[in-house]
């Protein structure tokens, strides 16, 4: 797992997870949604979670990756600004990571 900030300016967390048939990275972008960037070798099915910071959990999806690189939009507008955790299952693994949501 690595979270490094998408830029100099921007607090934003990233979140990648990685395993040995695909890669995806999540954050929230300046558009107020949740970005999930992937590469993947295989069709492959994930599950992405939005938790508080009490780990009440807020959204909940599973997503199909395709296989390539391709990218998908989670429309979090609904939450306010503040600390989120990113939670990501899939090939029996799972890793969860803060985010900040500045918008």
């Amino acid at each position: 797992m690595c979270i490094q900030p998408l830029n100099p300016q921007d607090k934003t967390e990233n979140l990648t997870f990685d395993s040995d048939e695909f890669s995806v990275s999540a954050f929230f972008n300046s558009n107020g949604n949740l970005e999930l960037n992937s590469s993947s070798d295989v069709q492959k099915q994930i599950t992405v979670s939005i938790l508080d910071i009490t780990g009440k959990q807020l959204f909940s999806s599973q997503l199909v990756l395709d296989e390539g690189i391709s990218s998908t939009l989670i429309s979090t507008t609904n939450l306010a600004s503040g600390i989120y955790i990113i939670r990501i299952s899939g090939s029996n693994k799972v890793i969860t990571s803060k985010a900040i949501k500045s918008w």
